[in-house]
């Protein structure tokens, strides 16, 4: 759940290397196999009692293979010559090399909202050392170059540290959803930044 914040309202560079030695830059086609494996080990971790062990021992991670192979595999135009991605970007931070975070972020995805965050994770272990906020403050960033003014993403609702987070960064909670994860039916609780600029330079 981290980044460099730009001070004015130009696009943040393609790569931002921080001071404690996280760099954050834009994914590439090669990066998918890592990615999908830290979202995995992502939701085997924070989802546990949440989700049903069975399905995060089990399928799980071959679907989120699936879905990191289409989100960037080296062919994302179908025959008509669209896109088969979401606008938007996918982020990730890196220390010393070693994938250590990313953020999917899509713009004009969800209906009432400029930018909606469709992942935020970081890797077990390094959770609350400031990775995740400095993704969220540089994907805001981008949105807001690309003139986005509101951000929101979906929590689970049982997920209480991550409401914290997101609250600690201003997000307000609004109306709870019903989504399957995995064969469970559980509530996703909707998080929303109203004005992005709020997120994307908090000093200002």
């Amino acid at each position: 759940m981290s980044s460099h914040i730009s001070s004015d309202t130009s696009a943040p560079q393609s790569a931002a290397a921080l001071s404690d030695g996280i760099r954050i830059r834009d994914a590439e086609a090669a990066d998918a196999m890592t990615v999908a494996g830290l979202h995995s080990e992502s939701w085997q971790s924070a989802y546990r009692g949440l989700a049903s062990d069975s399905y995060l021992d089990g399928p799980l991670a071959g679907e989120h293979r699936k879905r990191w192979q289409g989100l960037l595999g080296n062919d994302l135009q179908d025959r008509s010559g669209n896109s088969q991605r979401p606008e938007g970007f996918i982020r990730l931070a890196e220390q010393e090399g070693a994938l250590v975070g990313f953020i999917t972020l899509w713009i004009n995805y969800k209906e009432g909202y400029d930018a909606y965050v469709d992942n935020l994770h970081v890797r077990p272990g390094l959770r609350g050392g400031g990775i995740g906020k400095r993704l969220l403050q540089d994907a805001a960033a981008c949105a807001a170059a690309r003139g986005c003014r509101n951000l929101s993403l979906e929590v689970l609702d049982g997920n209480a540290d991550a409401i914290r987070f997101y609250e600690r960064l201003g997000a307000v909670g609004k109306l709870v959803a019903q989504e399957m994860l995995g064969d469970r039916l559980l509530d996703y609780r909707l998080m929303v930044w109203d004005d992005i600029t709020k997120l994307a330079n908090p000093k200002a």
